[in-house]
């Protein structure tokens, strides 16, 4: 199994901001808390997971990146900081629909980077995996999809990306936005995220990073 690396491409990177009010009925009528939708100050808790290899495929992710160990977050909960965030509104399917993403975050100098979708295909999932496992970003990759009803789907994608102050992205390159949070801590069963943008890097510690990953 292989993917592509990411190649620089220029981004579009904004601060994160509250553009809708989070306790407006979604527009099926539906209050957000009722589909696990909250937020609270600078933090929102969504019904998000990160979604990790089953058993079978993680030996093959593993070998496809020359790696020997499996990441801690697979089987465990997580927490990073200073994370670009991605909201994606379709499914990821292909690395066609996973490399743009990627490639906005390497431009952007992401930290660590963050996916939310309402699920991925294997062959996007490796992608951002074996990317991952490459240390494509100092922080790490965590792909996280989205739990609900699929007649919920797209409304509650919005208020997650409303929420961050971008739109959620529909698959067209020019149209990828990406937010950036102080942290975000997940587990196999949901998320929190804590929007409050951490401070932009300094350039000797950009190019630190940039040399460091040469």
């Amino acid at each position: 199994m292989t993917a592509p690396r990411a190649q620089k491409a220029k981004p579009t990177l904004l601060e994160p901001l509250a553009t809708s009010d989070p306790l407006a009925p979604l527009p099926s009528g539906v209050p957000p808390t009722e589909l696990g939708l909250e937020r609270e100050g600078s933090e929102i808790r969504l019904p998000i997971a990160l979604m990790a290899p089953a058993e079978d495929e993680a030996e093959s992710l593993l070998r496809a990146a020359s790696v020997a160990e499996q990441p801690a977050w697979w089987r465990n909960a997580v927490e990073r900081k200073d994370v670009t965030v991605a909201v994606s509104i379709g499914a990821l399917s292909l690395n066609s629909q996973v490399v743009p993403i990627l490639e906005a975050a390497d431009a952007a100098g992401a930290h660590c980077l963050a996916v939310i979708a309402p699920i991925a295909s294997d062959e996007g999932l490796a992608t951002l995996l074996i990317n991952d496992l490459q240390g494509a970003f100092p922080g790490g990759i965590l792909p996280l999809g989205v739990h609900s009803e699929e007649f919920h789907m797209d409304e509650v994608v919005a208020w997650i990306a409303a929420q961050l102050g971008i739109p959620a992205w529909d698959g067209r390159r020019q149209n990828l936005h990406l937010a950036r949070i102080a942290s975000l801590q997940a587990t196999h069963e949901g998320a929190a995220l804590h929007l409050e943008a951490p401070p932009t890097p300094s350039l000797l510690a950009r190019a630190t990073r940039w040399l460091g990953r040469r």
